[in-house]
């Protein structure tokens, strides 16, 4: 039992470590926005905005579900909302938590697709950018081989002589 445990463990750990002891990763380097296509651009904006509008749709509907559903029951105590439900109240049936899912999904799926409209006729009306122009090629060096030399700025504290008066 203690080998095969063992062994167990030397097979869980042979892939943490490396083949060989000189290999690196490859330096990290940042993706560029011209490495994707703007399909994909749109379809992964979709899809991060339907997920993450997902669980507030579903805190929203099941809310609104359950004050409609207790306002349907004439108010009574057992279908009161979540936070409020007594001991002895009615659950939800499998039937209306699919509702209330299936609402949620079309809730932040219809929210994704109006961002991808309104992103699609933003680009539509946005004008084509130009094409880039090479940079220009400084003949003088960008920083000066010598400071300039500083002016001295009148103090805040300097006392003027009256107007007549001479300067010293």
């Amino acid at each position: 039992m203690r080998a095969r445990l063992t062994s167990l463990l030397v097979l869980l750990a042979l892939p943490l470590a490396p083949l060989s002891p000189e290999a690196t990763p490859p330096p990290y380097e940042p993706y560029r926005p011209e490495e994707f296509p703007t399909w994909a651009h749109t379809i992964r904006r979709f899809e991060i905005i339907s997920l993450g509008i997902f669980p507030f749709a579903l805190l929203f509907t099941n809310l609104g579900y359950s004050l409609y559903r207790y306002a349907t029951h004439d108010w009574d105590p057992r279908y009161a909302p979540a936070p409020f439900t007594q001991p002895g109240g009615e659950p939800l049936s499998d039937e209306e938590h699919l509702r209330i899912y299936l609402i949620a999904g079309g809730i932040s799926l219809a929210a994704a697709f109006i961002d991808a409209l309104i992103v699609a006729r933003r680009r539509s009306s946005r004008p084509a950018a130009p094409a880039p122009t090479p940079a220009p090629q400084a003949s003088h060096p960008l920083l000066p081989l010598r400071p300039a030399p500083l002016h001295a700025a009148p103090s805040p504290f300097a006392t003027y002589p009256a107007s007549g008066e001479a300067h010293d």
